[in-house]
């Protein structure tokens, strides 16, 4: 997928599709990267998860959502994310999830299965009895925690989970973190349950997860103790300890149909 897509400048095309989902999307953002390509990107998701089809509401059927394009589409700005030199276009995780993960999908890998309920058991099980690490937190050059790190998101979407502040937009030239400190998943999952049932409720007010730390920033360092999981956009990658993460501001444009109360973009489309 990145070698066709990085062809797609060569060959003038005008316009490039995913028929995926994240993580085969992030290989094709990564494609128009290598070649500095203008080329704008569009999504027709058929993935697993499509965190970021979420937030754009795109349609789940392939055939409505290439028509609501045809008819509705327009042109926004978006920025990425870089994790260690490699590209995330929605997540980058770092822990317990990336733990479960792997237990679906080596390093390198295709996944073993398909489907959404693949990733519930080892899910659950991990984000029970993963241990936190000793490990610090540092956003713009400041330091904004220290402690024991469960879980980890660098992101630039909303719909990441259940208990971060829904204010993040993908074009506002920064990114969100997530963090979640405690001993022990199930120690620090309790006390998070009224976060977890108010998340999937339409309530005017969120509420904050107990034992978690929101930030916004330009450029991230999480430094751990020793080395864990970690996953960019659903694809795990090798074990790390020094994460080094910064925004990529503006650097593709994609083609996502209008929708009402989509709050993710924070400028104009660029075709109006």
């Amino acid at each position: 997928a990145i070698t066709i897509a990085a062809d797609a400048k060569r060959k003038n095309f005008d316009l490039v599709f995913s028929v995926a989902g994240d993580g085969l999307t992030r290989e094709i953002v990564t494609g128009l990267l290598i070649e500095k390509s203008p080329i704008p990107f569009g999504i027709i998701p058929i993935g697993t998860i499509n965190l970021l089809k979420s937030d754009l509401r795109i349609a789940d059927d392939p055939l409505k959502a290439v028509q609501d394009l045809l008819h509705y589409g327009e042109y926004r700005k978006m920025d990425l994310g870089k994790i260690n030199g490699k590209i995330f276009m929605c997540i980058a995780g770092i822990g317990a999830d990336a733990r479960g993960l792997e237990e679906v999908q080596e390093p390198g890998q295709p996944k073993k299965r398909r489907g959404k309920m693949q990733y519930v058991k080892p899910g659950i099980i991990h984000a029970a009895t993963y241990e936190g690490i000793p490990g610090a937190l540092f956003v713009d050059n400041e330091k904004v925690y220290e402690g024991k790190i469960l879980q980890t998101w660098f992101h630039n979407i909303q719909r990441v989970v259940f208990t971060e502040p829904r204010k993040g937009t993908c074009d506002d030239k920064k990114l969100e973190s997530s963090l979640f400190f405690g001993q022990r998943g199930i120690t620090a999952a309790i006390p998070g349950i009224p976060a977890i049932l108010a998340g999937k409720l339409p309530l005017p007010f969120e509420i904050q997860f107990p034992g978690s730390h929101y930030n916004k920033g330009e450029q991230f360092e999480l430094y751990l103790k020793k080395p864990t999981a970690v996953h960019l956009d659903g694809d795990p990658l090798e074990w790390a300890q020094v994460f080094e993460v910064r925004v990529l501001p503006h650097a593709v444009t994609i083609f996502t149909p209008s929708r009402r109360g989509v709050k993710i973009f924070s400028e104009q489309p660029l075709n109006k």
